[in-house]
This record gives structure tokens, sequence and C-alpha cells, in this order.
């Protein structure tokens, strides 16, 4: 798979510095890879528009839905944009149905995303516990050790060898 990393990264930067024109051709590099971070402010600039982007509803809707169909967790926020413009009629796209599909999609992806991150979160955790646990039988086998080499020491003269 390849990387999106630098592509967004660079589109951040130009986006900081108000090359929108630079901007907007790395967010669209990485929304070529389906990056969902890429594909929503895209989205946003379409939706919204700006001197250098015409506002385009169709352009903004069609990268929401890419956007959601990445399944990460940017996508239940898609899906709740996606709501909200069918349910807004300054939108211009007014459909109480898809917006009310749309906002239980985005339920049920947060309720995955929830998931999703809880067993990461637990995993992380398990990995920490598990070293954890390693470094204190470690400390454990060194103390033994450190107390069977004293222990001829200890030992009357008559038992040691």
């Amino acid at each position: 798979m390849l990387s999106t990393k630098p592509d967004l990264d660079t589109a951040l930067d130009t986006a900081r510095k108000k090359n929108l024109n630079r901007a907007v051709h790395w967010y669209r590099k990485a929304a070529a890879k389906n990056h969902s971070l890429s594909l929503m402010a895209l989205a946003e600039m379409y939706r919204f528009g700006n001197t250098r982007i015409p506002r385009d509803i169709r352009k903004s809707i069609a990268l929401y839905e890419r956007a959601a169909r990445t399944k990460t967790n940017g996508s239940a926020h898609s899906l709740e944009i996606l709501a909200r413009i069918f349910g807004s009629k300054e939108e211009a796209r007014f459909d109480p149905v898809s917006a009310y599909a749309f906002y239980v999609l985005s339920a049920k992806q947060r309720k995955i995303d929830r998931k999703r991150d809880a067993k990461s979160r637990q995993n992380f955790l398990n990995k920490g516990l598990l070293i954890v646990s390693f470094d204190r039988r470690m400390k454990q086998n060194q103390n033994a050790l450190e107390g069977l080499e004293a222990t001829p020491n200890r030992l009357p003269q008559r038992l040691a060898p």
C-alpha cells in the first residue's frame, strides 16, 4: 500500500501558507490514494467554495461518499456531514429520508469505531502489561541470581566449597 503521509503533510503545509492551488494539488494526490482526511478536506473546499475553488455541491457529496467508504475514523464524520447536507434546505439538496439514513449509518459507524478503538487500546495495554510483567520477572530472576551468588559468603566455612 502506498503511503499518503507525505502528500497529506505537504497539503497541510501549503494550506497553512495560504497557497490553496498547491494545497488542492496535494489533497487531490492523497485523495487519489483514498486518504479519508484528504477526501474530506477537498469536499469541504467544494462544499463552501472560495476564490480559487468554485462551489460545487455535487463534487462535495461525491467526495464525502468516497470518504465514508474508507471505513476509517473519518468515515462516520463524513456520513454525519452528508446527513447535514441532505437535512438542510440551505444546501439545495433537501431530502429528509436520505438525511435520516445517513444519520443512522453515522451512528453505526461510530459504534464500530468505538469498538475498534477500545480493542486497539486493550491491545496496547496488554502489550504494556506484558512488558511490565516481563520486566518484573527479569528483576525477580536477577534478585534470585544475586541471592545465589551471595549464598556461598553466608555459608559456614565448613560447608563452603
